[in-house]
């Protein structure tokens, strides 16, 4: 049987050197709802101090109870699942990894030379949409930082 997968999240990545953006700067990773369940699996059974349980180790609880109810009651209430299920704990990176660990699944000529080029920024923010970004954000901070993009 062959595996099905679906496009379940797109992740920017850029490029810097010096400081400053890298000429071929930026592209995309687009991570299958498969890869994503395959991440998160490879990462359990590595708690954290005192015996807790991972931010992993409860996203994939979540997946479980997700597709348990879909499949007992064709539907689920992902709110109530994860509110009753965090074990004392934020949720706001639950599916989160390092950039080490993802590395080895991102690993690709498209991550050392990205496909776009840093020339390519001002075909792709218009009308002067970089004053809208916001700079306590990384990304947005270079773009913000970086006005010669823009000429």
């Amino acid at each position: 049987m062959a595996r099905q997968q679906s496009p379940l999240i797109i992740q920017p990545v850029w490029k810097m050197k010096d400081g400053h953006l890298a000429d071929d700067c930026m592209d995309v990773f687009v991570w299958s709802n498969i890869s994503i369940l395959q991440m998160c699996t490879m990462e359990t059974g590595s708690h954290t101090r005192n015996n807790e349980i991972s931010r992993l180790e409860r996203a994939v609880i979540w997946v479980y109870l997700m597709l348990r109810d879909f499949v007992d009651y064709g539907q689920f209430d992902y709110k109530r699942i994860i509110k009753d299920n965090s074990y004392g704990n934020a949720n706001d990176k639950a599916f989160s990894i390092n950039g080490a660990r993802s590395h080895r699944l991102m690993a690709c000529n498209e991550l050392t030379h990205p496909r776009i080029s840093k020339g390519e920024i001002k075909n792709i923010i218009l009308g002067g949409g970089q004053k809208l970004l916001s700079p306590e954000r990384r990304f947005d901070a270079v773009i913000v930082n970086s006005p010669d993009l823009f000429d």
